[in-house]
């Protein structure tokens, strides 16, 4: 077999909208074992507005320590502009880190301009985008 195991998670939210989560993975990849244990905490889970999430994973991975840690958080500013920043950080055989700010306009319903800011292993990109969609279709006799 290629790949043969498990995973779970058990997550819970509660009452003030957090959610917490924890879970065990345990699998044989190719004939090495990977155990790694995953933790997550997030805030406002159903009010995407205004959420914020921290991640944390770890264990062994192809017979190699690692750590895994993950955050983010988005946010309506001004009525219509939406901020949005996340980060990963993985330290597995090698260093990686993955650091990325959004930024968004709601014009209404259908339009909507966002950019986006990605750093990657200390390489900046970034990207903008015009999104004009959904409403409805009218057809003209």
């Amino acid at each position: 077999m290629f790949q043969e195991g498990g995973a779970s998670r058990l997550m819970l939210t509660t009452r003030s909208d957090m959610m917490i989560g924890v879970g065990p993975e345990i699998v044989r990849f190719n004939g090495v074992q990977d155990r790694v244990l995953n933790t997550a905490l997030s805030g406002n889970v159903s009010n995407r507005y205004r959420r914020w999430s921290l991640g944390c994973s770890f264990g062994t991975r192809a017979a190699h320590a690692m750590q895994f840690y993950n955050f983010g958080m988005t946010q309506r500013v001004l009525g219509r502009m939406d901020l949005g920043f996340s980060g990963s950080i993985l330290r597995h055989i090698e260093r990686h880190d993955q650091y990325i700010l959004t930024v968004g306009w709601e014009f209404d319903a259908v339009r909507a301009v966002n950019a986006r800011l990605v750093q990657q292993d200390g390489v900046l990109n970034w990207y903008a985008s015009f999104r004009n969609s959904g409403g409805s279709a009218r057809i003209c006799m």
